[in-house]
């Protein structure tokens, strides 16, 4: 499942459970993913500038006042490739996305969890 919150950006529930935030920059895909635990310890950041909430290590929401992010830091003292990310939320986008896509994301988790039990 997928759902279009802006130009060229897409959240995605993926199979093995984690939802995918990724934006097209050029030819690519850009972005990151949340475990669902991750994901359900989001909340609404928009209400309070500066507000910054970790949902993984090393994983954040974080609210700029004229966008919201998701950033996911790659701390490497040695200089090794590691996996970072960022995902942007223009104010609109993230309504859209707080009010209906989030919601519609948690009804999915709740259907997965009814067909595993039968």
């Amino acid at each position: 499942m997928s759902w279009n919150i802006g130009e060229k950006k897409i959240v995605k529930l993926m199979k093995n459970g984690r939802v995918a935030f990724q934006q097209q920059k050029g030819r690519y895909n850009r972005g990151l993913s949340l475990s669902k635990d991750a994901f359900l310890k989001m909340e609404d950041v928009s209400i309070t500038p500066a507000t910054r909430i970790e949902l993984e290590p090393n994983v954040w929401l974080i609210n700029y006042g004229q966008c919201i992010q998701l950033v996911k830091y790659c701390l490497t003292k040695d200089q090794k490739r590691c996996d970072g990310g960022i995902f942007f939320f223009t104010p609109k986008e993230w309504m859209m996305f707080w009010n209906k896509t989030q919601q519609q994301i948690q009804n999915s988790f709740a259907d997965d969890a009814q067909v595993s039990l039968s």
